[in-house]
């Protein structure tokens, strides 16, 4: 039977953050119902989650409410009060902590149980937020000695983080960045670069085939004239496969 994902007026990339791994594993599954939403991170603590914060560029954050200490809530208000604020989504079995959710910054509170109809309206209000956002760039500069080169992100086949560098693949040749690796994610659009690998973002329509090697382990070919390999993690190829329709 053909699947039928939703679709929200705009790709978000998506955290999760609640210490039960059931739990994590049913809103994955929900998550996973809609075509352009990815899921780029997910931990056990607010603490943990801060560390992702650094490395990848996130749209929305959604935490269960009894992750301890009041920790949910000042996570909340953290990311509230980014220069690049982070929309926020508490889960939770009961109403009471609705208004503390609000007043810390979030965008919406949910009762457990529910289903996809109200995981889209919560959804649909974080793409209000991300809205607002700057637009995604199109070109970028590298330095070449004395001068900068621009480049057309449209020329861009992948991006990989290598030797203390992040690296911008063309067809023409490799071009250092002088910016951190969620740095260049934050600037791209989602719809047409997937992060693989926590080192590598690969175009979407420069992927030519997925493959499982010996040992088990999935990479991705791209369409680039030496036809490159780079690696592709499990957890990301679930997510892929919510943007490329994988036979069943």
């Amino acid at each position: 039977m053909e699947q039928h994902l939703l679709v929200l007026p705009k790709a978000l990339r998506v955290i999760l953050v609640d210490h039960a791994a059931t739990d994590r594993a049913a809103l994955r599954y929900s998550l996973e119902q809609f075509s352009n939403v990815s899921i780029v991170g997910e931990t056990s603590s607010a603490s943990e989650a801060m560390r992702v914060f650094d490395e990848e560029p996130i749209d929305v954050a959604i935490t269960a409410a009894d992750l301890g200490a009041g920790s949910s809530f000042a996570l909340i208000r953290d990311l509230a009060e980014r220069s690049r604020p982070i929309a926020s989504i508490l889960i939770a079995s009961d109403a009471q902590g609705a208004l503390r959710a609000f007043d810390a910054g979030a965008v919406d509170y949910i009762v457990t149980p529910f289903g996809l109809a109200r995981l889209k309206k919560a959804l649909v209000r974080a793409c209000k937020l991300n809205a607002n956002r700057p637009t995604s760039v199109t070109r970028l500069a590298v330095r070449n000695r004395q001068s900068y080169v621009v480049i057309r992100v449209d020329d861009i086949i992948y991006f990989e983080a290598r030797d203390r560098f992040v690296w911008a693949v063309t067809s023409a040749g490799r071009h250092a960045l002088e910016m951190t690796f969620a740095e260049v994610e934050s600037m791209l659009q989602p719809e047409q670069f997937f992060r693989s690998h926590r080192s590598v973002l690969v175009r979407m329509d420069a992927i030519k085939e997925v493959l499982c090697t010996k040992t088990g382990r999935y990479e991705i070919t791209l369409a680039h004239p030496g036809t490159p390999r780079v690696p592709l993690s499990r957890h990301r190829f679930r997510d892929l496969r919510t943007r490329i329709a994988f036979p069943r």
